[in-house]
């Protein structure tokens, strides 16, 4: 918006037809503040009650799952619940949890075998799945 007013302005100085008093420019700028805000506001809202809450399992070794989940949790700002967070060998003798959330994150370091039968259960019961890559594996693709 800043950027708009500056380009307003510099137009209406160099374009004489467009002679504007400069109190308009002030004017305008706050009311197109307060008018984007609260437009941005309703739509989150109304966004985040069509689509509600998404209830979250993150499958992974503890300690890089753990860091996940805060990282979700404090860019979230309430649209995720971390409902369960399990070792990979315990999401394949537990699967009646798959059935109580929406989204399944698989994190790196997770056998191939077993990230392929975590993604095939989730597909049979269409979930959304998320796949957290390391490093490595952005540069080899």
């Amino acid at each position: 918006m800043i950027l708009l007013q500056i380009i307003t302005i510099a137009s209406s100085f160099f374009i004489k037809q467009f002679t504007f008093p400069k109190s308009i420019f002030f004017i305008t700028f706050f009311i197109q503040l307060i008018l984007l805000s609260l437009w941005r506001y309703l739509v989150q809202n109304v966004r985040k009650y069509v689509h509600s809450e998404k209830n979250i399992m993150i499958i992974g070794d503890s300690e890089v799952a753990e860091k996940l989940a805060k990282k979700l949790i404090t860019s979230s700002k309430g649209w995720y619940d971390i409902k369960y967070i399990l070792e990979p060998e315990k999401f394949l003798s537990s699967k009646e949890y798959v059935k109580e959330i929406d989204v399944v994150y698989i994190c790196n370091k997770v056998d191939e075998k077993i990230k392929s039968d975590i993604i095939s259960e989730a597909i049979k019961i269409k979930k959304h799945i998320f796949i957290v890559l390391n490093f490595k594996d952005i540069l080899l693709t």
